[in-house]
């Protein structure tokens, strides 16, 4: 028989001691009602405290996609793969695995990606009783037929199509801010990219998390040639 684990105990008493969570707050933008972050976080820490559980985050998988908001200005698109792990006081753990979605037109893509996805975590390991939550029985919806795709460029890669406007954009903003390319390429080895034979490899870079650290930097006018001690270390490399 297996052992008996401490954190299947202590999730069913937090059932037993959760209620509803109402949605009392208003999107103004779109005219929906929802239950935040905070809400979550305020009706259930003191059960999660009381029964002595705790969780740890560790985003398993990312993808990136820039796109434009109604206004002109960019928005960048994050969704995280996010896993979840509940401990108890004796080690024993269960986990969740959840999906988060973020957009923004800072660098809070990724927060808010990750926030929503401890929230449905949370709501969904504990069969939080939701009060007016639909059933997905309860709607049907139309769908169009699916468009035939547009023929893919042979220069655009295939499954990740958005890096390239990602790519783009951040060369759009190196050269409006006038910047060395050995500054710039040692930006993008801070995001991930590695140097080869000489050359930048790109493959594992964080595209997104450039392109917010170029932005960052025309907001505060940060000027490139003042970092001439770190553009050395790149001298002779090519992006």
């Amino acid at each position: 028989m297996a052992e008996k684990q401490m954190i299947h105990e202590k999730i069913i008493a937090i059932l037993s001691d959760a209620d509803a969570i109402a949605k009392d707050r208003r999107n103004q933008q779109q005219g929906f009602s929802f239950r935040g972050i905070d809400d979550v976080y305020n009706a259930l820490h003191p059960i999660l405290a009381k029964h002595g559980v705790f969780s740890t985050t560790q985003v398993i998988a990312e993808r990136t996609e820039e796109r434009q908001a109604k206004s002109g200005g960019n928005l960048i698109y994050r969704i995280l793969t996010v896993k979840f792990t509940f401990y108890a006081a004796d080690g024993s753990h269960v986990e969740s695995v959840i999906i988060g979605e973020g957009m923004d037109s800072g660098d809070k893509a990724s927060n808010k990606a990750m926030a929503i996805a401890h929230k449905y975590a949370l709501l969904q390991l504990l069969a939080i009783p939701t009060e007016d939550a639909k059933d997905p029985d309860a709607e049907t919806h139309q769908v169009a037929p699916k468009q035939k795709p547009a023929p893919l460029d042979e220069h655009h890669p295939v499954g990740n199509p958005p890096i390239d406007g990602l790519k783009q954009r951040a060369r759009d903003i190196q050269k409006a801010l006038n910047m060395p390319d050995d500054v710039y390429i040692a930006i993008l080895c801070a995001h991930g990219a590695k140097i080869v034979n000489g050359k930048v490899d790109p493959t594992l870079c964080d595209y997104g998390a450039v392109v917010n650290e170029l932005k960052e930097r025309q907001r505060n006018a940060i000027d490139p040639n003042a970092e001439a001690q770190i553009s050395k270390l790149f001298d002779g490399v090519t992006a």
